[in-house]
């Protein structure tokens, strides 16, 4: 039977960790950077809860959701939670994840909870949520859609008396 020194085990485990190498799921550029290794797994933390983070709340208010979209015929039906809205009003259909898919103009044509559409850029999936759009879309809206339409849609909701005032251009 061999005996082993306690010399031995000790040279043989530095031995062996050198050889494998001390690894830390941090590199060294990383803690360097950081400061310290506490510093870069708070900093390593903090952006991994970011990332987690769902989107702000829209200031967007939630009219209903898109039963039937025609590409050909550039026209849809939506499902509305909300009283039927005057014809010019915009609304953006966005998926789930809040991504916009399409903007849509309402038309006369209401019965009971259902509007009829006009699909002015982008065809909305059957489901899609449909928004009365908040500041968040001013941008995509003056890029995608005529000012002079978005000032004929706000004068469209004072005649009925509605406040509209994420409609009114210039704001």
């Amino acid at each position: 039977m061999h005996t082993v020194s306690r010399c031995s085990v000790a040279l043989l485990s530095v031995a062996a960790l050198m050889v494998s190498g001390c690894t830390h799921p941090r590199s060294a550029q990383e803690i360097a950077n950081a400061g310290s290794l506490t510093a870069a797994n708070q900093k390593a933390a903090a952006a991994k809860a970011k990332a987690g983070t769902p989107p702000a709340p829209s200031s967007s208010v939630v009219v209903g959701k898109v039963s039937w979209a025609s590409r050909v015929e550039s026209m849809g039906v939506i499902s509305l939670k909300v009283p039927p809205l005057p014809a010019g009003t915009l609304l953006i259909a966005r998926t789930g994840d809040l991504q916009p898919v399409c903007i849509m103009r309402t038309t006369e044509t209401a019965r009971g909870h259902t509007q009829g559409v006009i699909l002015l850029n982008g065809v909305p999936n059957t489901d899609d949520t449909v928004v009365e759009p908040g500041p968040e879309y001013d941008g995509l809206i003056r890029s995608n859609y005529n000012l002079n339409d978005r000032h004929e849609a706000a004068t469209a909701f004072r005649a009925a008396g509605t406040a509209a005032p994420t409609m009114v251009p210039g704001q």
